[in-house]
C-alpha cells in the first residue's frame, strides 16, 4: 500500500473517532435534557464524519486500488498536496469564523486529487487492448 494511502486512511480514522465522539456527546446531552451546544456541534459532527472520515477513506482506497498507467505514480506530489489541503480545510472548517476558508481548502484538495486519479482511470478500450497483447 502506498504511503499516501496509509496517511489518508489513518487520518480518516482519527476524524471518525472525533466525529463519533462529538455525536456521542450530543446524544448524551439530548438524553439528559442538557443541549446548550448541540446546535453548534452538529455542523462539526457532519464535517468530521462526511468530509474527514468518508472522503479521506475513499481517497486513500482509490489511490491504492486504481491501476497505474506506468510503473511509478506520476502525479503523486499533487495527491500529497491534496492530502494537506484537505486536512487543513477540515480543521479550519471546525472554527465557525474560518469555515468558508476551510471549505475552500477542501475544494482545492478535491481538485488536486482529481488529476492523479483521472490519469489512472482506463477506458474499456485500453483494457481490451492490454488483454489482446
Amino acid at each position: 500500500m502506498p504511503k499516501l494511502s496509509c496517511w489518508f486512511l489513518k487520518s480518516s480514522l482519527i476524524y471518525f473517532f472525533m466525529g463519533t465522539s462529538i455525536g456521542a456527546f450530543m446524544l448524551i446531552g439530548k438524553g439528559i435534557g442538557y443541549t446548550p451546544f448541540q446546535g453548534m456541534l452538529l455542523q462539526d459532527h457532519i464535517d468530521l464524519l462526511l468530509i474527514g472520515w468518508v472522503f479521506q477513506f475513499v481517497f486513500g482506497i482509490s489511490f491504492w486500488i486504481f491501476p497505474r498507467t506506468d510503473k511509478k505514480r506520476k502525479y503523486e506530489p499533487l495527491a500529497w498536496l491534496s492530502f494537506f489541503f484537505f486536512n487543513i480545510g477540515v480543521i479550519l472548517s471546525l472554527f465557525s469564523f474560518l469555515s468558508l476558508l476551510g471549505k475552500s481548502f477542501v475544494i482545492l484538495g478535491l481538485l488536486f486529487f482529481l488529476l492523479p486519479i483521472w490519469a489512472r482511470v482506463k477506458g474499456i478500450s485500453q483494457i481490451q487492448e492490454n488483454f489482446q497483447k
